[in-house]
């Protein structure tokens, strides 16, 4: 698993949830777009590859609200309006391992105990391949797996143990990364990312 990996892993879940709203997305080899207002803590664009420059806002409605991945940590959007609003780490590891927690097509229940914003996980993103969200006692986290390997997000509660969880779910054998500010047990870090804003 490297960097270049993972961002389109995640780019993968992205347009998992922005497509399930209904919104436009299109994807080329510099990055993965959004068309309309993605839902909230989504982001309009993320960069698939390094030295993309200020392309990866080609098609993005670049309004107040507008956020960016800068998966590879080599972006500056200031100049065209952009702050950052914080940057955190990549980091890769192998599925395998025995879960106790178990997946839950109650989504509505699910996403009341995230604690995020409410209509973000809507009905039609059940019906994703590879999309489980997983809960249990202690928390709960999603796992979006595809062909490629998958990607773990949105992690509740006990979030050392979402992810552990959520990587005995991926599989034996399956390449898995998230990002987040540190990192997690048998874990190990493959990149820098940082999010921009657009206030």
């Amino acid at each position: 698993m490297n960097v270049a990996k993972a961002a389109r892993l995640h780019a993968l879940w992205c347009d998992a949830v922005v497509r399930a709203h209904g919104v436009p997305t299109a994807t080329d080899e510099s990055a993965w777009r959004a068309h309309r207002r993605p839902p909230a803590l989504y982001p309009d664009a993320v960069s698939l590859r390094p030295d993309v420059g200020e392309a990866v806002l080609d098609g993005v409605d670049t309004s107040p609200g507008c956020g960016v991945m800068d998966a590879f940590f080599d972006l500056d959007l200031e100049p065209v309006g952009f702050h950052v609003l914080f940057d955190a780490t990549w980091y890769a590891t192998t599925g395998g391992g025995v879960t106790e927690w178990r997946a839950t097509q109650d989504l509505a229940s699910w996403e009341r105990a995230w604690g995020g914003p409410a209509g973000t996980f809507v009905p039609a993103l059940s019906d994703e391949d590879g999309v489980t969200f997983l809960e249990g006692e202690g928390g709960g986290i999603v796992v979006h797996r595809t062909d490629e390997g998958a990607t773990l997000s949105n992690a509740w509660g006990d979030v050392v143990r979402g992810w552990r969880e959520g990587v005995a779910w991926a599989g034996a054998g399956v390449g898995v990364c998230a990002f987040g500010p540190l990192v997690p047990p048998g874990w190990r870090e493959v990149g820098r990312l940082r999010i921009w804003a657009r206030s």
